[in-house]
């Protein structure tokens, strides 16, 4: 018999197994840009640590709504898609929950809270240098 590799992630049962674990999230520039455009409100002072302890209450507070592909973590104010990268939950993109369409909206009420025991976030290398 021969020996299949994959290195498809399902993420739903990613996000089965490690619930209850520390979840570590990885920002991408992409992410960081996309906040930046599409931020709710106007912050008085925004850096990364803003940026951070926003996204930190997003992946505590939020509902999570898993698929094969990407995981959709719903808040009042953001809405974060992301996937699971081996050991770490990259954070592809964020939108505005009031600006969803209707088939986004749809899944809201679908999503599960998950209990983190701690959430870790990881800044990109290039922001952190400048």
């Amino acid at each position: 018999m021969s020996e299949e590799c994959c290195d498809f992630i399902d993420n739903r049962e990613e996000l089965r197994r490690r619930h209850g674990e520390v979840l570590v999230a990885k920002i991408t520039k992409h992410f960081l840009d996309r906040f930046l455009t599409r931020k709710a409100r106007d912050y008085r002072k925004l850096d990364l640590m803003t940026i951070r302890s926003t996204i930190l209450n997003i992946l505590r507070d939020g509902k999570y709504y898993a698929t094969t592909t990407s995981i959709i973590v719903f808040h009042p104010t953001y809405t974060i898609v992301a996937c699971f990268d081996r050991e770490h939950l990259v954070l592809k993109t964020v939108m505005r929950t009031k600006e969803l369409n209707e088939k986004l909206r749809k899944l809201i009420d679908k999503g599960r809270k998950v209990l983190w025991r701690d959430v870790i976030i990881l800044m990109p290398q290039r922001i952190l240098q400048k």
